[in-house]
């Protein structure tokens, strides 16, 4: 066949640049022509390209709403407008009730989330990654609070800092985890996360704060690469943009359960309830999202799907980094290099807003 070129005129085709937006150029290539596989109009190949951002972005500067910090032996409660409450365990570190306007959001978070559900990289025992990263499953790794506080800062807001040990029984290197929550009387959340992964662990498949949300948030929208899922060594058959889903259509039925519904450069996301609440989660960097009906141990415990609890529940991952899947063929033991997540410390943030 012989080679084509065309020239696209830019100043054309750009609408006005606006502060804080992002411009992307996307091609599709379709068949002019039916064939013996395909129906003419059926698309063949797509490609995108970032453009240059150029009208500066402007940062709001918002008061902070100050927030009421309480709490007894076993409790720290932070309590805003509009019925704003959100309680920690002290025992746990972890929020067991965030509630606004009469809604509850979250049943518990923020957790470390290292571990994720097994693919071809991690299958069986003594196949690829599968004995290293044992270590790191939900029934290996006991979760110790060294340390909890909560104090006022001077603009309103409360802070609490909560300090971790992971450890696992099949390993003899831990992880430390501190997360510091600053936390306004409207709702917001600013969640500041340092791991220190011990470098025994080589590597790991993810760095990131699991969340779990009430029943009802189903609807999922997000900024970042889509419709499907997409990983490092799997996204370039995704574009991005601006997509809307549900959490339960997250969720693939491979055999046996496995990793599955994740989505890279995500510059944010929101979940919102039957009755119209919001959670809306944005970080200043590109994570790794998955939004699942259920927890990792389910997936660890589950040999067939239709063994995987039905629940209603919604289980959050934010991932700060997240290793890839094997690009270089299905059930893969390959994973590049650039496309591992070494150990060693991580420092990452996320904003949630409760609306």
């Amino acid at each position: 066949m012989g080679e084509s070129r065309f020239a696209v005129e830019m100043a054309k085709l750009l609408p006005r640049p606006k502060p804080g937006r992002e411009y992307h150029l996307n091609f599709y290539v379709r068949l002019r022509d039916a064939t013996a596989w395909a129906d003419a109009g059926h698309e063949i190949h797509r490609a995108q390209f970032a453009l240059p951002a150029l009208a500066a972005i402007e940062i709001p500067v918002e008061q902070p709403a100050p927030a009421m910090l309480a709490g007894n032996d076993s409790e720290i409660v932070i309590r805003g407008e509009e019925g704003l409450e959100i309680v920690f365990d002290r025992r746990s570190g972890l929020i067991k009730r965030a509630a606004k306007g009469g809604v509850a959001y979250l049943l518990a978070g923020a957790s470390e989330a290292l571990w994720r559900p097994q693919c071809g990289l991690d299958t069986d025992p003594h196949w690829g990654f599968y004995d290293l990263w044992l270590a790191l499953a939900p029934d290996r790794l006991s979760r110790q609070v060294r340390n909890i506080g909560a104090f006022q800062l001077p603009d309103g807001r409360v802070r609490v800092e909560v300090e971790v040990r992971l450890t696992s029984s099949a390993s003899p290197f831990a992880i430390d985890s501190r997360i510091a929550y600053i936390i306004s009387g409207k709702g917001k959340l600013r969640l500041e996360a340092e791991m220190n992964i011990a470098r025994g662990f080589s590597h790991v498949p993810r760095v990131g704060l699991a969340l779990v949300l009430m029943p009802g948030f189903e609807d999922l929208e997000w900024f970042g690469r889509g419709p499907g899922e997409s990983y490092a060594d799997r996204k370039h058959h995704t574009l991005v943009g601006r997509y809307s889903s549900q959490v339960a259509a997250q969720h693939f039925p491979f055999v046996p359960p496995s990793e599955c519904g994740g989505h890279e450069d995500t510059r944010w996301l929101r979940l919102r309830h039957e009755n119209g609440a919001e959670l809306t989660v944005c970080s200043a960097a590109l994570f790794h999202f998955d939004a699942r009906h259920n927890s990792l141990l389910d997936y660890w415990l589950a040999q067939h799907d239709h063994e995987l609890p039905q629940r209603p529940e919604v289980y959050l991952h934010l991932d700060c980094r997240h290793a890839g899947i094997g690009g270089n063929m299905g059930w893969s033991t390959i994973l590049a290099n650039e496309h591992m997540v070494p150990a060693g410390v991580y420092r990452f943030a996320f904003d949630i807003e409760l609306m």
